[in-house]
């Protein structure tokens, strides 16, 4: 009789996908007796969009059974999963008319109205010619190319990255030039910048998809990296991974291909690239003290286990195909999936309510990083200090263990507008109403280093006549990570 009715529920919950489930229901059958009737819940859930997610954490407010927590904890992070794919990864319409405009000017427009890092390159013979171009509404990518198309540019391809404007004396922007602080591989995605010169009369072929937010790109059949391993039977081709300036992506951490097909229909498949034969050097950019002086780390010299030096332009990614060394000159189509992490700056990672009430508590924020409250005083002439106390991994271990480029940075002594810093950019102090305190000013710090841990302390001053009101609550700001994969087809891919 259960195996019947377990056969019931899912031929019902196949048939009415397209229909909101019925959260309750759904969740109390979570923790039905029989497997079969909670694995059809729980498909029954996933089957929901994001209106799912409030009713399903209001049904487990006072949820008791532990196999209905552990299964909706399970359902919840999907759903969230799926919601900020949809919401990051759907193309803005973007519109651009230029009438009679100096090339450069309109390329700076379009880094502002599509929010996508591209720049003219040295070699463009006069950046000052005037264009006419009308393109859209069309998604941001369709529009950004016919633009370019119409502007008679392309795009320069180079195995390392090319330089640009945004970035500062030490890679980062922040200023800093006496030491380079690790890098996480999002600080060094989301700067690359794209570069267009002058379209000559070959031009360069490559395919596209530009159908989401993020744009894959196959890299040109001469590309300097692409090559055909004879007796090995593969040929390495690369992606050229792209988002806009808004969506921060991480690292490509992983390629799945679900099919591909030589010029002739048949089959062709991924493979696993040899295990490198020299690890990543994960001091790239990173000074050492050594003999009373600052010295720059050496540069990656991984390899693609014999296939070569491994780019340096953190866009691209290998793709290995087997051919068996047949003559394939073109791959009909060219479908998968990337995984990746996208990087959401400026988002909350902890509220306190009720600060002199939280003096002493110890809060876990990202990457190993502790902070608490440690005192929170009202002085006699109405004025109130704070010491707050972070403790953060040492970040240089955390490169060398690659842990950087998984996780992100955590909020550290280095941060600028953090700790170590005179402003309090990612600390936002409010009164009892809500209201933004201004006028806090750092005036004692410390900070410590075992070589293990970093350890910092921050006393702030809040001056009543400065103010609304005296600092109440406390809101964090740091970056959040989504899991995200993205899906492309490419077709008439031109094989090395």
């Amino acid at each position: 009789m259960r195996s019947l009715l377990a056969t019931v529920l899912m031929l019902v919950g196949a048939g009415l996908r397209a229909q909101a489930p019925n959260v309750a229901e759904c969740t109390s059958r979570l923790g039905d007796p029989d497997y079969a009737v909670r694995e059809a819940a729980q498909e029954r859930l996933l089957v929901g969009d994001a209106a799912v997610v409030p009713l399903l954490e209001l049904a487990l407010r006072n949820e008791t059974n532990p196999e209905i927590r552990e299964r909706a904890a399970s359902i919840l992070t999907e759903l969230k999963r799926r919601a900020a794919r949809d919401q990051w990864l759907k193309p803005e319409m973007v519109t651009f008319r230029f009438e009679a405009k100096p090339l450069k000017e309109a390329v700076a427009e379009i880094r502002k109205i599509a929010r996508i890092n591209v720049e003219l390159d040295a070699s463009v013979r006069n950046p000052n010619r005037l264009v006419t171009v009308v393109a859209g509404p069309l998604p941001v990518w369709e529009a950004v190319d016919r633009f370019r198309v119409a502007a008679g540019l392309e795009e320069l391809f180079a195995v390392d990255p090319p330089s640009t404007s945004q970035i500062g004396t030490n890679g980062l922007g922040n200023g800093r030039n006496f030491m380079s602080y690790p890098q996480s591989a999002a600080m060094r995605f989301g700067p690359t910048p794209i570069l267009w010169k002058d379209a000559d009369k070959t031009g360069v072929t490559t395919s596209s998809d530009r159908t989401g937010a993020v744009r894959v790109t196959t890299l040109p059949q001469h590309f300097a990296l692409n090559r055909r391993i004879r007796g090995a039977g593969i040929s390495l081709i690369h992606l050229d991974v792209v988002t806009p300036q808004n969506v921060t992506w991480s690292d490509t951490g992983s390629l799945r291909i679900t099919r591909a097909e030589d010029e002739s229909g048949r089959p062709v498949t991924s493979v696993e690239l040899p295990a490198s034969p020299q690890p990543v050097n994960a001091f790239e950019n990173v000074m050492f003290f050594n003999n009373g002086m600052f010295m720059k780390g050496g540069g990656n010299t991984s390899h693609y286990g014999g296939f070569g030096p491994k780019p340096s332009n953190p866009r691209y990614a290998a793709v290995p195909i087997r051919t068996d060394d047949r003559t394939t000159t073109v791959l009909r189509v060219l479908e998968g999936s990337l995984q990746g992490e996208l990087t959401i700056p400026n988002e909350t990672i902890l509220n306190i309510g009720d600060l002199p009430a939280s003096a002493g508590k110890l809060y876990e924020l990202n990457a190993d990083t502790t902070f608490s409250v440690v005192d929170v005083k009202t002085t006699m002439d109405g004025n109130r200090t704070v010491k707050l106390k972070i403790t953060a991994p040492n970040p240089w271990n955390l490169a060398r263990r690659g842990i950087v480029a998984r996780r992100g940075l955590p909020i550290s002594l280095w941060d600028d507008g953090g700790f170590g810093s005179s402003t309090l950019k990612p600390y936002q102090f409010t009164d009892e109403q809500g209201r933004k305190v201004s006028g806090g000013f750092v005036y004692s710090s410390s900070s410590s280093d075992n070589g293990v841990q970093q350890t910092s302390e921050l006393d702030i001053r809040f001056n009543k006549t400065m103010t609304a009101g005296l600092p109440q609550k406390l809101t964090i700001l740091g970056e959040r990570t989504i899991p995200l994969e993205v899906p492309f087809r490419l077709t008439n891919v031109a094989m090395p």
